[in-house]
């Protein structure tokens, strides 16, 4: 189910944080995971000044045949390159296999692209902090499957958060073959919206789980504000999956007011279908 799973990869605290999640899953589907670092080299090239001085600075003597701008660039991507040689170390020592690889250009266009190819994006959140600008740019645009994690924790059972939109239809199917690949119990909730979800589609939602093998140990419609009912699930101990938009009024590119709010307010996994 996610045998090709991207993760992107700097070495910082969200992207361990990340990978750990990465692992936790691969082992589960017996997945490949696809480690890409994105070095942007314009800083550098442009003005040193720009760059992270503190990260670029070389630790060995400047030489004197060389620019200042030449000799932080190959520092910082030796850097990166050090990076995913860490990478590929934590997945050999989990028995996970994976494929590091380091890219030039803009990061987050870069990124976009890979995920024409994955099965599934993991990417990680620190808890109280906002998404970075590559991180929420990924979440909204991704063309896989994007797991945006707080922890790397299995989780004990799915929540499947659905409208009966197109991209429902979608987060049920992958819900479902979580539940079923996972062993985990699903949760199945239906917010009431006049004229939109109501007890017809909560049925049509369990009648298409049955059809796949799953039936929800709870199905419930819910009532009140549809990113605050879905959030409220977003525990530690659960896995939310929904879809990237339905009937909401779009905030952005591809996304809607549910899904930015769950995204602000989660304090688990979440699983966002495009």
């Amino acid at each position: 189910m996610f045998e090709r799973i991207l993760v992107p990869y700097d070495g910082g605290r969200s992207a361990m944080l990340g990978l750990e999640q990465a692992v936790m899953i691969a082992q589960r589907h017996s997945g490949v995971i696809h480690g890409v670092l994105v070095f942007d080299p314009a800083p550098y090239l442009s003005d040193p000044l720009l760059s992270d001085l503190g990260a670029g600075m070389p630790s060995a003597p400047l030489n004197p045949d060389q620019s200042m701008q030449i000799q932080l660039l190959q520092t910082a991507e030796n850097q990166a390159k050090d990076a995913l040689v860490r990478l590929e170390q934590r997945c050999a020592a989990a028995g996970v296999k994976a494929l590091a690889r380091l890219e030039q250009g803009s990061v987050g266009q870069t990124l976009l692209l890979q995920t024409r190819s994955a099965e599934l994006v993991v990417l990680a959140r620190l808890a109280d902090q906002p998404l970075g600008a590559v991180t929420d740019l990924l979440v909204r645009r991704s063309l896989a499957p994007v797991w945006l994690g707080l922890e790397a924790r299995t989780p004990q059972r799915v929540v499947l958060a659905y409208d009966g939109g197109q991209r429902a239809e979608d987060a049920l199917r992958v819900a479902a073959g979580v539940a079923v690949g996972w062993k985990l119990p699903l949760d199945l909730l239906v917010v009431r919206e006049a004229g939109r979800a109501d007890e017809h589609t909560l049925g049509r939602a369990q009648a298409a789980l049955h059809e796949l093998g799953v039936d929800p140990s709870v199905a419930r419609l819910g009532d009140g504000d549809p990113a605050r009912t879905i959030a409220a699930l977003a525990v530690p101990e659960a896995l939310v999956v929904m879809g990237t938009h339905g009937h909401g009024t779009f905030l952005g590119l591809r996304f809607g007011r549910t899904v930015d709010g769950v995204v602000q307010e989660a304090r688990g996994s979440l699983l966002i279908c495009p």
